[in-house]
Formats: C-alpha cells, sequence, structure tokens
C-alpha cells in the first residue's frame, strides 16, 4: 500500500501539459548541434551525423503532442463551459457538446487519422493528402515508427527498402555514397543501411521541417478553441 505522503504527492503533482514546443526546440537544438566534422562530408553540402536520429524522433513526438494538446485543451474548455449550463448562450453549449463528440472520438485514431480528421469534422477543410506538408508527414511518421519499433532486416525480407525510402531518394535526402560500408555483401547487392543513411543534414532538415509546417498549417486552418489557444503558438515552430 502507498503511505500517505507518496499517495499526496502523487495526487498533488502539478502535470504540464503543453510540451510540443519543447520537443521542437530540441529538435532544433539537436539539428544545429551536428556539425560537419562529427561525420562523412560530401560535395553537395549534405553530411551524415550519427546524432540526427533524434531529429526525427524528437520531430515526430513534438506532432503527436500537439494534437493531443489540442484534443486535451479544447475538451476541458468544453466541459467547464457545459457544466455552467449558461441558457444565455444556447450555440456555444450546442458547439462544445459538438467538440466534446469529435474530439472523443479523435482520442482513438491514430496520429495521421488525427491530423486529417479533426480539421475535417470541425472546419469543413483538411490537409490535401498529395501534397507537402502532409505527404512528408505521412514518410515522417513511418520513419519514426520504424526507428521506435525497430527490427532487424533478416527477421522478415532480407534487407528489404522501407516503403519510406523511395520517396526520401527522390527528395535527395540520402548521400550519394553509402554511409556505412557493410563488412559483407547484403542481400540482392542493396548496400545501404537505412537506419544509418537517415542520418543525414538534408534529411533531418526535411524532418523538422516537415513537422513545423505541419503544426503551422493546422494552426491556420483551426478555428474557435482551438485557433484561440494556437494563434499565439505558431511562432514557437521555427524551420532550420
Amino acid at each position: 500500500m502507498l503511505s500517505f505522503f507518496v499517495l499526496y504527492y502523487i495526487t498533488t503533482m502539478p502535470i504540464s501539459v503543453c510540451k510540443s514546443d519543447y520537443f521542437t526546440d530540441r529538435s532544433r537544438e539537436v539539428f544545429l548541434s551536428c556539425s560537419p566534422e562529427e561525420g562523412k562530408k560530401q560535395s553537395d553540402g549534405n553530411y551524415y551525423c550519427p546524432k540526427f536520429i533524434d531529429v526525427f524522433i524528437l520531430s515526430t513526438t513534438s506532432l503527436e503532442a500537439f494534437i493531443n494538446e489540442r484534443i486535451a485543451i479544447s475538451l476541458e474548455i468544453c466541459r467547464r463551459r457545459l457544466e455552467l449550463n449558461d441558457p444565455v448562450n444556447k450555440d456555444t453549449l450546442d458547439s462544445d457538446r459538438f467538440h466534446v463528440k469529435i474530439l472523443h472520438r479523435a482520442i482513438r485514431d491514430n496520429l495521421r487519422e488525427k491530423y486529417l480528421k479533426i480539421p475535417q469534422k470541425l472546419w469543413g477543410k483538411t490537409f490535401d493528402k498529395s501534397k507537402s506538408p502532409f505527404h512528408d508527414f505521412e514518410s515522417l511518421v513511418e520513419i519514426r515508427n520504424d526507428i521506435i519499433h525497430y527490427k532487424m532486416p533478416f527477421y522478415e525480407e532480407q534487407n528489404a527498402d522501407p516503403s519510406w525510402a523511395n520517396e526520401i531518394s527522390i527528395k535527395g535526402l540520402f548521400m550519394s555514397e553509402p554511409v556505412i560500408i557493410p563488412p559483407f555483401s547484403l542481400a540482392e547487392g542493396n548496400q545501404r543501411v537505412w537506419i544509418d543513411e537517415i542520418c543525414t543534414y538534408k534529411a533531418a532538415q526535411w524532418a523538422h521541417n516537415t513537422s513545423c509546417k505541419m503544426i503551422k498549417q493546422f494552426i491556420e486552418m483551426s478555428k474557435g478553441i482551438i485557433r484561440n489557444t494556437t494563434e499565439d503558438y505558431a511562432e514557437y515552430f521555427i524551420e532550420v
């Protein structure tokens, strides 16, 4: 059984809600801290640094934190206004009930669906899935998932390219030559190990900026409570 002191501390400990700007700051700091001297460099200005992998994790964490903060804060504001039950502001109460219904459903959605469905259902518009930043956002989330849920390549299709690899290659974010040369030949002649290959200056810059662009475009689309609680918040998501 928990002691009274421990129980008191847990139940009274203040909880910070908004951390998306913190994760964005950390992503930017990691990006700026990596110098060409720490890894391989090539003539077009791109270079490898192992610390760049943190940018993919932090920038996507910022996206996840931001959308979850919007859900939590909006639900709390709606809940408090509904508790007042002011009959004079019936339209506001109806709007709050609608917001609560939509946002409660969004809690169960994955990150991609949250960014698509919330603006669509609340404001009648959403991201264009075929264009940047949403198209890049989908690849970024896939990369983050592959990092966090990393699987050795020989578990299934040995050394198969990840689903996002072609998109990143087309954008010119990889180095022209493999970052790490494996000690033995890999299957099907593929000599690149993706978890190293993404750790480039251009790829990390793309990851950080994609996160910032997604958040800023979401804020631009927003209305009502979410717009009021984020209007001055967009300036924290600084691209590099």
